[in-house]
């Protein structure tokens, strides 16, 4: 007797083959010139960073998000219920439409790229094996930093075994763009809206963030998280008053 529900062989079934599906989504939005990129969980993972139960998750330019989801809905890519009242999420995520891939039990959301301050262009991205194309590595981490995601920048300096020199090279520091004081500020209100006041307050993003001391203090914990020394991971003398202010 058939049965609608999945179970376990369904289930690594679609998980296996869910690079090959993602893939068809990229496409499908490309061929509609709707450019795109995986980010989260998928991106760390690009990176060498281990996910323990990873979702997939596709950005689209801001100006272009409305359009996507035309796309998949004209597609039939079946949106999934909206998530619970109540779920807490970095960068407020969860607010974002989720979808089926097609026969498929596996998930992924859609995202405006800007979710991420990360900003899809053709011919400007890291491809793995599959095919299916992420963010390229400084801006990546350029990102994880903008919106203060620490644990991932540090886990993600570990994987690529990166030290302080490649920040300073790589990475934007100093004064904030004012786009994104903009966007840190638009980002706690709709947490404190979505939220409340009290919980929103928690979760929301620091308004004078310092990108050079937190860069400083992921490479200068990695003795904590791992038993790796990468050669530069000290910093230099102008940064020290730095990472002791």
């Amino acid at each position: 007797m058939s049965s609608s529900n999945a179970g376990p062989s369904d289930t690594t079934a679609s998980a296996d083959c869910a690079p090959q599906l993602v893939l068809e989504v990229i496409q499908l939005l490309e061929r509609r010139r709707v450019v795109s990129c995986i980010t989260g969980h998928y991106a760390l993972i690009h990176y060498g960073v281990a996910v323990a139960n990873p979702t997939w998750e596709i950005a689209v330019p801001e100006n272009q998000f409305q359009n996507a989801r035309g796309i998949l809905f004209n597609d039939g890519y079946n949106q999934c219920p909206p998530t619970p009242l109540g779920t807490v999420s970095p960068l407020l995520l969860h607010l974002n439409p989720k979808y089926n891939l097609r026969g498929s039990n596996v998930t992924f959301l859609l995202i405006p790229s800007t979710d991420r301050r990360i900003f899809p262009r053709v011919g400007q991205f890291s491809s793995d094996s599959n095919g299916l194309q992420y963010p390229q590595q400084r801006q990546f981490i350029q990102s994880l930093l903008d919106t203060q995601q620490y644990t991932d920048l540090g886990k993600v300096a570990d994987a690529q075994d990166l030290n302080m020199g490649w920040g300073y090279l790589k990475l934007r520091f100093g004064q904030l763009p004012q786009h994104l004081v903009s966007w840190i500020k638009l980002k706690n209100e709709r947490m404190i809206a979505e939220y409340g006041e009290v919980l929103g307050a928690a979760c929301a993003l620091d308004t004078e963030p310092h990108a050079m001391l937190a860069w400083g203090q992921a490479i200068k914990w990695r003795a904590l998280r791992t038993d790796k020394v990468v050669p530069g991971d000290e910093p230099n003398s102008d940064a020290e008053e730095v990472y002791n202010s």
